[in-house]
């Protein structure tokens, strides 16, 4: 075959990825735009991420201690919630955090893009890595939902590809460091990048190791300083000590043994991208070896899987490092096996793409119609008096969210478990039949189900002993006082 031939055939392979993966993440935009305009919660921590929001930009504590007899409403870093208070909506109170998440999750794929440019990989590389992101479950299913987890991995991903641009220098490092800072300062947990970066300079360059060690630990120390005055010292109780919940080794396990099989063909992609980081890194320069071990720590910061009330969206910092997996493999196949393995790899990937994002596409799309919720929300509306729910979007949307006075579930349930706040005077307004109608995901005699996951086990006999079953509107069931007909 003539060199000119091989050309040819090599771009004809990259131009028939391209336009699948175009196709497939075209089909995930546009699902991703039916879920940014529903003027209804799609995730269930929409609601008490926006309730939070409403509560910082009505000048309310958002941080309370259970000590002082108080109910938490928050147990994450303000950074995401205060950027919400700042862009509200009237008309869509959803829409602005739902714009954040959005725009997060396409810096997230920009910056895969650049980092797989920046390590040698054709433009058709980086887009292609970055389409890989955008395809997979988790980003289609997950990344416009008004959660902190979307933002604080876009800070991740900016503070990974600030240091690898840096080249180690001071001023890159402590761009890198402000990048870290901030996303933990939007959630906890974001600590894989960092991380990453701190071991990388130590096997490349000791000396700004030091400094990027400083910089960082001095930037989180007045973060956490200011917030635990501004607070009254309630700051780290409420985002440490609040948010432990019960640890299992088989709910981690069990996360970790379906990935490959959940939405099967898609979660190949990243899977392939992991190993081809693995076998790539022993070959790979110092300098230029963040990217894998930023991969490594995403991987044991998976271990929060295995906590009570865990979901998919945990795996976002992890989906993007394979993504940029994906284009370091090709690169590296590009190099031993030349120009037409990498372009037959690339079109293999975008073929799975394309029919992953297919087979998806009938659960990621949102039925617009919006019967059933328009149908709840008018129920909502109706019952004046105090509500007690699991999803406090809706009453959001119904304007009735002051009326649950449980909007944190799971949060009173980790107290209570921790032996920080009683139940008792919850329980009580439920044996007074306070509540003018209780709403749960699970009917309240069951054992097993999200309600008694959610919700202290002696609120959900209560609702069973003294409130009557009225009714079910998909997987919502009603329970109302027994007086009432």
């Amino acid at each position: 075959m003539t060199r000119e031939a091989q050309t040819k055939r090599v771009n004809f392979l990259y131009g028939a990825g391209l336009c699948l993966f175009a196709l497939a993440v075209l089909v995930s935009l546009i699902a991703l735009f039916s879920r940014i305009v529903w003027p209804y919660p799609f995730e269930t921590g929409e609601g008490i991420s926006v309730y939070a929001a409403q509560h910082l930009e009505a000048g309310k504590d958002l941080y309370l201690s259970p000590e002082r007899g108080a109910l938490p409403i928050w147990m994450y870093p303000p950074l995401h919630t205060a950027l919400l208070s700042l862009i509200t909506s009237d008309a869509n109170p959803f829409l602005p955090g739902r714009i954040v998440s959005f725009v997060s999750l396409m810096a997230i794929a920009f910056f895969v893009a650049m980092l797989v440019a920046r390590l040698g990989g054709s433009w058709k590389v980086s887009v292609g890595a970055a389409a890989c992101f955008l395809v997979l479950p988790e980003s289609v299913g997950f990344g416009a939902a008004v959660r902190v987890d979307i933002l604080a991995a876009a800070l991740s991903l900016g503070c990974i590809t600030a240091g690898l641009f840096s080249g180690a220098s001071i001023r890159g490092l402590a761009l890198a460091a402000a990048l870290g800072c901030a996303a933990w300062m939007t959630k906890q947990t974001a600590v894989a990048a960092p991380l990453a970066i701190g071991v990388w300079l130590l096997a490349y360059n000791r000396k700004n190791a030091l400094a990027f060690a400083g910089i960082y630990g001095f930037l989180m120390a007045a973060c956490i300083g200011c917030m635990e005055l501004a607070t009254g010292r309630i700051f780290l109780e409420s985002i440490v000590k609040n948010a432990v919940r019960p640890f299992s080794w088989a709910l981690l396990y069990d996360y970790i043994r379906l990935y490959p099989l959940s939405f099967f063909p898609l979660h190949l992609i990243p899977i392939f991208g992991f190993v081809g980081m693995l076998l790539v890194l022993k070959k790979t320069a110092k300098k230029d070896s963040l990217v894998q071990i930023f991969g490594l720590c995403c991987l044991v910061n998976l271990v929060w899987l295995g906590k009570e009330g865990s979901c998919p969206l945990y795996f976002f910092e992890f989906n993007a490092a394979c993504a940029v997996g994906f284009g370091l493999a090709l690169i590296k196949i590009e190099s031993l096996k030349g120009e037409y393995a990498a372009a037959t790899a690339f079109l293999i990937v975008s073929l799975i793409g394309a029919a992953g994002i297919g087979h998806l596409a009938d659960k990621a799309f949102i039925d617009l119609s919006a019967k059933t919720e328009k149908l709840f929300v008018k129920v909502l509306k109706i019952h004046r008096g105090p509500l007690m729910m699991e999803d406090l979007g809706f009453a959001i949307v119904a304007g009735r969210a002051d009326a649950v006075d449980i909007p944190h579930p799971d949060l009173l349930k980790t107290l209570v478990a921790q032996g920080r706040l009683s139940p008792d005077r919850y329980v009580q307004r439920i044996q007074n039949q306070t509540y003018a109608l209780i709403v749960l995901s699970s009917p309240a005699h069951s054992m097993e189900g999200l309600t008694r996951e959610r919700y202290p086990g002696t609120i959900v006999d209560a609702v069973r002993d003294h409130y009557a079953f009225s009714g079910s509107l998909g997987e919502r069931f009603f329970y109302k006082p027994p007086k009432e007909p």
